[in-house]
């Protein structure tokens, strides 16, 4: 293990190896230090630094140091990061469960797809606006209807905007069809025009023909978002 210089006017010239910080994840007393040092190796993108962030993940003490281990698996891109991301999924700490589901999705491992979508019901708000924004970065078509239900029935406001921006990434003709379709069975004012107005940002013509009832609808407010939205798409 490389020491740290004696002399502190020595400290500009002193810089660390990767083994070093991998040192530090395992030796050092101070959590902070541990933590800091994951956090540098995943900025360094130093892949060979994971089998250490995973034990520490396993037997740290500090939730500190476990919480920046979960946010820096997200930047590996590779399967060994899935199974100790899933067992954080299971924490009963809503910053650890909302952090796994954020890496599961930006670690862009398919076969984590599941518990991303179970956890757009979980019982954390926090979880859920993570889990809607993780669908949207791995272009989960599959999920694009459970998407639009949460569009509408989530009570959170955050996790809608986040159910909202995943389904306007995803695009497509089935985020298209299932907001159409659900838009058709609505009558509540306000998911009335997030409907109509998360329709207009996919930029698809075809949907004009659904969005022009509304255009003579009995609410001022769901008519104007109409006519902006068929506008929109007309041009």
């Amino acid at each position: 293990m490389t020491n740290l210089p004696n002399d502190p006017n020595d400290i500009d010239e002193y810089e660390p190896s990767a083994e070093d910080y991998i040192n530090r994840i395992k030796f050092d007393d101070d959590p902070k230090v541990r933590a800091n040092a994951v956090y540098v190796l995943g900025r360094l993108n130093h892949i060979e630094a994971l089998p250490t962030m995973i034990t520490a993940l396993e037997k740290d003490d500090s939730h500190e140091v476990q919480l920046t281990v979960v946010e820096t698996l997200g930047k590996f891109r590779v399967p060994d990061v899935v199974a100790p991301l899933l067992k954080a999924t299971e924490s009963t700490d809503d910053d650890m469960r909302a952090q796994a589901i954020k890496s599961l999705g930006l670690a862009g491992q398919m076969d984590a797809l599941d518990p991303i979508v179970n956890a757009l019901g979980d019982e954390s708000a926090q979880v859920r606006a993570e889990s809607a924004e993780a669908l949207g970065v791995l272009k989960a078509e599959g999920a694009i209807d459970l998407l639009v239900n949460t569009l509408v029935a989530d009570d959170n406001s955050n996790v809608r905007y986040f159910a909202i921006q995943s389904i306007v990434l995803i695009g497509g003709d089935r985020a298209r069809d299932s907001l159409i379709n659900r838009l058709q069975k609505e009558s509540h004012v306000g998911v009335l025009i997030d409907l109509i107005e998360t329709i207009a940002k996919l930029k698809d013509p075809v949907a004009i023909d659904a969005l022009k009832p509304f255009v003579e609808h009995d609410d001022d407010d769901v008519k104007t978002v109409a006519k902006w939205a068929v506008d929109v798409l007309e041009k």
